[in-house]
């Protein structure tokens, strides 16, 4: 190993030391808002289609369009299309209302309702596994610098992963 080297290794390594100490800053989440056009979401190199057809290279069904700034489908879920793969979302998570963000380019955060039930999920874009969801609440789920205030159940933070931590609500 050349002076250079080991000096460059020791820095890196009292670099990482410091950034887990208390009062240095962590990581933060890359969030995106996604963006929507007819029958699609579509958020970094995904896209949540609601054509309600298993194949991917068929228009869209005029009938799936979006209604407002919600997207429904007749079938029991959406699809989750992206590079290399595609899969169905669970479909606990419903009735799709914007905005939807993306964190670190594979977390989906989705606001969803159905009838009087409203949640914020946090979906594995290339999964579809369902890593977070909020409990009922008294409203959409609003957006706020650090994460989301949730109407009736409190607040919460997005950490560095892009998953919601629970933050209780102020009395």
């Amino acid at each position: 190993m050349t002076p250079n080297t080991a000096v460059r290794v020791f820095l890196v390594t009292l670099l990482s030391v410091f950034l887990v100490l208390p009062g240095f800053a962590a990581p933060r989440c890359d969030l995106h808002q996604a963006k929507s056009w007819y029958t699609t979401i579509t958020a970094g190199s995904y896209k949540l289609l609601f054509d309600g057809d298993d194949d991917l290279s068929t228009t869209p069904q005029i009938e799936h369009a979006p209604h407002g700034n919600s997207f429904v489908t007749d079938t029991d879920s959406f699809r989750i299309a992206g590079p290399g793969s595609t899969c169905w979302a669970s479909p606990e998570v419903g009735i799709v209302a914007m905005p939807v963000f993306i964190g670190n380019g594979r977390i989906l955060l989705i606001p969803t309702y159905s009838g009087s039930d409203e949640y914020l999920f946090a979906v594995d874009a290339k999964t579809c596994k369902t890593l977070w969801q909020s409990p009922d609440l008294d409203g959409p789920p609003q957006r706020t610098a650090s994460g989301y205030t949730l109407p009736g159940a409190g607040r919460v933070v997005i950490g560095p992963d892009c998953l919601p931590r629970t933050r209780p609500s102020a009395p």
